[in-house]
């Protein structure tokens, strides 16, 4: 699935695009386009403060792993739905 994805560095953020897929406890995360050209393999239970955010009627779904802060914003497609159906459930994050 596509995702649109707000990551923060130092207080700076850029957009990026990833299609983003979970297996084996981990968010795969390949690059698209973007100011930040990486793919990320992050496990679960390497995401801290993981958070559901409601804002202006919408959802996002934050969290932070090393030095970056990722934010996935609503979109319409569904990606915050099968994110938070994966991410909170209790065994599978710290």
């Amino acid at each position: 699935m596509l995702a649109n994805v707000q990551i923060f560095k130092n207080g700076l953020s850029c957009n990026n695009c990833f299609h983003i897929s979970v297996k084996d406890h981990q968010l795969t995360m390949g690059y698209i386009g973007g100011a930040i050209k990486s793919d990320f393999i992050i496990p679960f239970t390497e995401m801290d403060n993981l958070a559901l955010i409601h804002w202006h009627g919408s959802q996002q779904i934050t969290f932070s792993y090393q030095d970056l802060s990722f934010e996935f914003i609503e979109n319409g497609f569904g990606e915050i739905n099968y994110l938070k159906n994966i991410l909170f459930q209790n065994s599978m994050i710290k």
